[in-house]
């Protein structure tokens, strides 16, 4: 894979979509970011997927990463971790849908 390929590829949110399905939890929440810096509100449906995510870190960066991208669609996935065992989880849910769309 030549140079232009690699820089395409970490351009291309469907590379970093697919990576949402990572069985590593790091790999998931750096996809996450890295969406988040791309400003791909299209992959905000797939971000929601992980507020069910088995993993804590996974579900806080998911809620995070659907106020960053404006997704006001998607309040229905954060009103869902309000109620999460994890309390940083449920504080990420809470001041996301305090503070509305990025």
């Amino acid at each position: 894979m030549g140079t232009n390929a690699l820089v395409d590829a970490r351009n291309d949110a469907t590379v970093w979509v697919s990576r949402l399905r990572d069985p590593d939890r790091d790999a998931r929440a750096i996809a996450v970011d890295t969406l988040v810096a791309m400003g791909a509100r299209d992959s905000a449906t797939e971000i929601a997927a992980l507020t069910a995510d088995g993993d804590a870190l996974v579900r806080a960066v998911a809620a995070r990463a659907l106020w960053a991208l404006g997704a006001s669609g998607r309040a229905d996935a954060l009103r869902t971790l309000v109620d999460d065992p994890d309390p940083e989880v449920r504080r990420v849910a809470s001041l996301a849908l305090e503070l509305g769309p990025a």
